[in-house]
């Protein structure tokens, strides 16, 4: 089974616009980086990425991939 097949895609609502703004002024995130950690904070999931700036982001539960 591939890994995408696993995906699921999850559109914008209210809650998470409403994140992202909060985000955004809090953090100084960029766009994109404010929607995928607002995202993960509404759904309850944690984020894996690469990128250490999410570290800082409270209500994230954040995993830093070190490869």
């Amino acid at each position: 089974m591939f890994f995408l097949e696993e995906c699921a895609i999850i559109d914008i609502n209210a809650g998470i616009k409403e994140i992202t703004k909060q985000l955004r002024r809090k953090h100084k995130l960029k766009l994109p980086d404010a929607i995928v950690a607002a995202t993960a904070i509404f759904l309850g999931i944690p984020l894996l990425s690469a990128d250490k700036h999410f570290e800082g982001i409270e209500d994230l539960t954040f995993v830093r991939y070190e490869p």
